[in-house]
Formats: structure tokens, C-alpha cells, sequence
């Protein structure tokens, strides 16, 4: 079970990465030569920079645009958009300032290096950086992220089997189930948390835990979630019980 399920994960990925991300990754090589990419990120570099120092908070509240995003937006936003995207990871993470700003400062500045057009040997350098981009997305699927998700599924079936699992989730959803009638709020907060962590770490807890995730979000989803929160909050009976007089 484990095994087919991570190729079929792997499968998808596979298409994909061929589909969609091979495309996509396969015009970086014009729009490096023509220096398209590199106004982009500069123009980009800019408004980070000036945000910097006319407002910070900007910087903060883009961040939590992007950790707001589905799992699948944020990770195309992050292919396409890496040393920004990190930049502001750096830029909100509780690190001192003077180390936030030095490590932006060095990302900004190997990113527009990187970009500079370079017109030599253009055609061969454009194929070549092509090949170079399908071998390391073949190698990235086929050597990491396939085995990766193997690895963390194989324990599932003894697991399930075991009643481990179903003991695991029952614990999951009693704890949901409460803090939902007590305080709904922890539910927000708790879901702010998992949006804060990195990508890949946020990958990896919906992997394992699909279902409560998906409780979650659509408890909290507008018109949903939101309007239940709402009505529990109301209720009269779940405030006597939360002060213990019920």
C-alpha cells in the first residue's frame, strides 16, 4: 500500500514536473539572455528594499499573503520567485537585524548577478542550461521526493493494522472537537502556526495528517467555518459550560 501510494504521488509529481515545471523553467534561459529576468528582479529588489525602509510591516504582511496561499500556490511561488520569497522568510524570521539584513543583502545581490545577461556561446549556453534544469528536476523527483514520501508512508499500513492509527486520529479529533467548542480561536492560531513553518514542512503534515488539515480548513473557511465559529461563540449553553456552570 505504502509503495503504491508513493508512486502514485510520484507519478503525479512526475507529470508535473514535465507538464508544467519543464515548460516553464525552459523559457529561464531566454528571458536570462534577453535581461528580462533581471529587470524583473531588480524592479522586485527595489520595492523589497524601499518597503524596508518606508514600512517593514509590508514585508510581514506579504509574507503572510503568500503562507495564506494553498500548499500547491505557494509552491510554484517559491520555484518561480525563490530569492525573494526567501528573502522574506529571512526578513520575518527571529533573528537579529543586523543578520536579517546582511543575508537579504547578499540573496538580492547573487540574485541580480546571477541574472546580468551574458550574450557569448547564447544558443548552446541556452540548450545546455535547459538539459541542466530537466536532469536536476528528474533527479529532485526521482532521487529525493519519491523516496521521501515512500519512506514516510511505509509505516502506515502496520500502523493501521495495529489500531495505532485509529487511536492516533480518535486523540486528534476528541482534541479538535473540544478546543472547537471551547475556543475556536485556538483552532486560527493553531492553523497560523502550520502556515508559518517551511514549505516542505507543511508538505509533510498534510501528508500525515490530510484529515484533521482538512477539518481545519474548512472550519475556518469563509461562509463555512467562520459562520459556525460565529454561531458557537453565541451560544449561551456553551458559555455556562465553558465557566463550569453548566
Amino acid at each position: 500500500m505504502a509503495t503504491q501510494f508513493g508512486d502514485a504521488v510520484g507519478g503525479g509529481l512526475d507529470r508535473l514536473v514535465r507538464w508544467v515545471i519543464v515548460p516553464v523553467t525552459g523559457i529561464i534561459p531566454v528571458l536570462v539572455r534577453s535581461g528580462l529576468l533581471f529587470l524583473g528582479f531588480a524592479a522586485l529588489w527595489l520595492g523589497f528594499f524601499a518597503a524596508l525602509v518606508a514600512d517593514p510591516a509590508t514585508l510581514d504582511a506579504a509574507w503572510r499573503t503568500i503562507t495564506d496561499l494553498p500548499l500547491v500556490v505557494q509552491a510554484v511561488a517559491w520555484l518561480l520567485f525563490l530569492p525573494l520569497t526567501a528573502g522574506l522568510w529571512i526578513w520575518t524570521a527571529d533573528w537579529p537585524l543586523v543578520v536579517r539584513v546582511a543575508l537579504v543583502v547578499a540573496i538580492a545581490g547573487w540574485n541580480l548577478l546571477v541574472f546580468i545577461p551574458r550574450r557569448e556561446a547564447a544558443a548552446a549556453a541556452g540548450n545546455q542550461e535547459a538539459r541542466l534544469v530537466d536532469t536536476f528536476v528528474a533527479t529532485l523527483v526521482d532521487g529525493i521526493v519519491v523516496p521521501l514520501i515512500a519512506t514516510i508512508t511505509a509505516p502506515i499500513p502496520f500502523l493501521a493494522s495495529s489500531g495505532v492509527l485509529l487511536l492516533a486520529f480518535a486523540a486528534l479529533w476528541a482534541a479538535f472537537a473540544v478546543v472547537l467548542v471551547r475556543d475556536p480561536a485556538r483552532i486560527e492560531a493553531a492553523w497560523r502556526r502550520l502556515r508559518a513553518l517551511p514549505l516542505v514542512a507543511q508538505a509533510i503534515a498534510w501528508l500525515l495528517l490530510l484529515p484533521v488539515l482538512a477539518g481545519a480548513w474548512i472550519w475556518r473557511a469563509p461562509g463555512s467555518g467562520g459562520r459556525a465559529g460565529h454561531v458557537l461563540r453565541g451560544s449561551p449553553w456553551l458559555a455556562r459550560w465553558r465557566a463550569g456552570t453548566c
